[in-house]
């Protein structure tokens, strides 16, 4: 038998209120269960991996095969308890060393806090 394959996805949350490892977990497994049921959200095989609640980012395992659901269940996302949520994924790769220098890259910080004014008039809602 074959080794399964893993990919490792990025994915970043912008949201006027700060979201946890524990919210970024649900939000996205949830929407996959929602959308392909738990038939189909078993056979993703979808972990969170890693996440930063700094630069409010997660990395997110998954076999080779689902990457493509996974990314088609992000556009269905768009409020988490009625806030405004808006969801990307970055960056794709087979190891998460590479996905961890990919979310630590200084770059990001001006887009999201752009994207952030530009979004919510940077009003910052506390949870």
């Amino acid at each position: 038998m074959k080794k399964e394959r893993v990919r490792y996805l990025t994915v970043r949350f912008i949201s006027p209120r700060e979201i946890s490892e524990k919210e970024a977990w649900f939000i996205l497994a949830g929407e996959v269960k929602r959308i392909f049921g738990v038939t189909g959200a078993a056979k993703v095989g979808l972990y969170l991996s890693y996440f930063d609640p700094e630069n409010q980012g997660g990395i997110f395992r998954m076999s080779h095969h689902s990457v493509q659901l996974v990314r088609a269940s992000l556009c269905f996302i768009h409020t988490h308890h009625s806030h405004p949520l808006l969801i990307y994924s970055e960056c794709l790769t087979g190891s998460i060393k590479k996905a961890k220098e990919y979310l630590a890259k200084g770059t990001y910080v001006d887009r999201y806090n752009t994207v952030k004014k530009t979004l919510f008039n940077d009003k910052i809602v506390s949870r």
